[in-house]
């Protein structure tokens, strides 16, 4: 798969200020193009299928359906979107879950903001 100049990102985040948040960091991001949003793992699943984005930063825990089980269909559905986990607690087996599902990083929540861009711009 070949680099995009500007990467498409999906957030995904049951949490509305956490989405709030998120939109505002990257949407003042120079150089990463916000296609999308979702408050539970379906919605992100559906979202993606729409926007086709390269990025998808998906909240480990949602309700309905968590970041695992749409990391995995996401990437069933388009291999070459690089997903990053995004969580407050880090619970291992989880963790585990995730990257077997096809997450290519797992950050906490307490990320700094800058290190969390670069981490979308090198996914």
């Amino acid at each position: 798969m070949s680099v995009p100049d500007v990467p498409r990102l999906l957030i995904a985040d049951d949490h509305p200020l956490i989405r709030t948040t998120l939109t505002r960091l990257f949407r003042g991001a120079e150089g990463i193009d916000l296609v999308g949003m979702a408050s539970s793992g379906g919605e992100a699943t559906e979202v993606a299928r729409r926007t086709r984005p390269d990025v998808a930063l998906m909240d480990l825990r949602m309700p309905s359906m968590g970041g695992v089980e749409a990391t995995r269909r996401i990437k069933e559905d388009a291999p070459g979107v690089r997903v990053i986990i995004l969580t407050a607690v880090y619970d291992h087996e989880q963790v585990v879950a995730a990257l077997a599902a096809g997450a290519a990083r797992v950050l906490l929540k307490d990320v700094a903001p800058r290190d969390l861009i670069e981490a979308v711009r090198e996914a």
